[in-house]
């Protein structure tokens, strides 16, 4: 998680958006291809590094309220799969995103991820899944009810 903070100053410090991967834009799979040319136009007339984070944070929060108005997961640059995602609400996933992402030391951030385990194996046996079966297969089962 480390990374996603040093990716995050990377973006910010960017001398040049026009390198950027479109995987580097935050929100990115809610953006069309129009959208993320534009962002990265706009991330490149900005002339200082202050208002390049100022335009990066008015992006991201937009970028949040399209996810839930679409009802969509939002995955940040470097983030993957959630461990008990399948149990968790499009907005619980989110929020549990934003706060691995805005986590200032490794230490809270492994601290987060063991709290956050510790509640997805209450869910999982909440809901009579046997120990040792894998999270994942929660999706099959729900989908299936």
């Amino acid at each position: 998680m480390k990374r996603d903070q040093d990716r995050d100053q990377d973006r910010t410090n960017m001398q040049d958006p026009s390198k950027m991967k479109n995987e580097e834009i935050y929100g990115n799979q809610l953006m069309s291809d129009a959208e993320r040319k534009q962002y990265l136009y706009e991330l490149g007339e900005a002339s200082t590094p202050q208002a390049r984070k100022e335009f990066q944070a008015r992006h991201e929060e937009t970028m949040r309220q399209r996810a839930r108005q679409q009802d969509k997961d939002l995955v940040p640059p470097g983030q993957g799969k959630i461990y008990g995602g399948e149990l968790m609400s499009m907005q619980e996933r989110n929020e549990y995103r934003e706060q691995l992402r805005f986590m200032e030391s490794e230490t809270e951030r492994q601290q987060l991820q063991v709290q956050h385990r510790e509640r997805m194996d209450v869910r999982a046996h909440e809901i009579n899944l046997e120990a040792g079966v894998q999270i994942s297969c929660v999706n099959v089962m729900l989908h299936s009810q």
